[in-house]
């Protein structure tokens, strides 16, 4: 049946108004990543989740980053090179955190910090470049030191967020205890130190990579 191209045109366009496509991490404002797998979040349409990027991750109200994108976490720990990231994640003391300075280069910071329920939670000074920088935008990246010989390697990517009013450093027994000998090198006590370290961070992870 022939019709015009007026209405071809218009063929097939028209959706149900209550339409809706499962978000992937970039309807997010979160870079794309390649190769990466992604499990849609199943919602019903009054749940669709506003965008959230950059400063808007500080904003996010009670709901965190971690639970706005549950599926985001895609580490696989049952390698051996995952294994060997997850016992670094666990045990280690410190870790890079590179954030994104105002000039658009890297600003790496080694920090304190806990592997706490598949996130990255770290505490910082108040108003600190990285804190700053976070601000802004929450790309980050994590890195551990290698061997004196160059191996070891691991890189983490992800998304870090500002958690505004978040519970301080003695609210997790597992830090205070995980610092509790560099606490006292620092003459502070586990009070003293949620105190001054009052901005609560929070990492999520996307990828690793490294050998």
């Amino acid at each position: 049946m022939w019709r015009s191209p007026k209405k071809r045109r218009t063929i097939g366009l028209a959706a149900p108004r209550n339409y809706w496509t499962a978000p992937t991490p970039w309807s997010f404002g979160l870079p794309r990543i390649g190769g990466l797998p992604w499990h849609p979040i199943e919602r019903t349409v009054e749940e669709t989740p506003r965008s959230v990027s950059g400063a808007g991750l500080a904003s996010a109200g009670r709901f965190s980053l971690r639970e706005r994108l549950p599926s985001l976490v895609n580490l696989d720990f049952s390698t051996e090179f995952g294994k060997r990231v997850q016992k670094r994640l666990e045990h280690e003391q410190i870790v890079w955190l590179t954030t994104i300075a105002p000039s658009g280069g890297p600003q790496p910071s080694p920090v304190w910090f806990l592997w706490h329920e598949d996130t990255v939670l770290i505490f910082s000074q108040p108003n600190t470049p990285k804190v700053r920088a976070i601000e802004k935008s929450g790309t980050v990246s994590l890195n551990f030191n290698s061997t004196e010989h160059g191996g070891d390697i691991v890189v983490i990517s992800g998304v870090a967020e500002r958690l505004k009013g978040g519970p301080p450093a003695t609210d997790y027994p597992d830090y205070i205890e995980k610092y509790a000998e560099g606490l006292t090198s620092l003459g502070m006590t586990a009070e003293g130190f949620a105190t001054s370290y009052s901005e609560h961070i929070r990492v999520v992870p996307h990828r690793m990579r490294g050998f």
